[in-house]
């Protein structure tokens, strides 16, 4: 899936260690994708 993720360059790599910790972003992505389903149409979000 198109995500952005939260990330600064470091050099020639990006360095994610500002962002959101792993558990707190799946909860954080499974409610974003389900306020789309709701405002969208859910056949239309996967």
């Amino acid at each position: 899936s198109q995500f952005t993720l939260y990330g600064v360059l470091k050099g020639n790599k990006p360095d994610f260690h500002v962002a959101m910790p792993p558990q707190k972003a799946e909860t954080f992505y499974a409610s974003l994708v389900d306020r789309f389903r709701r405002s969208y149409s859910p056949d239309c979000v996967k």
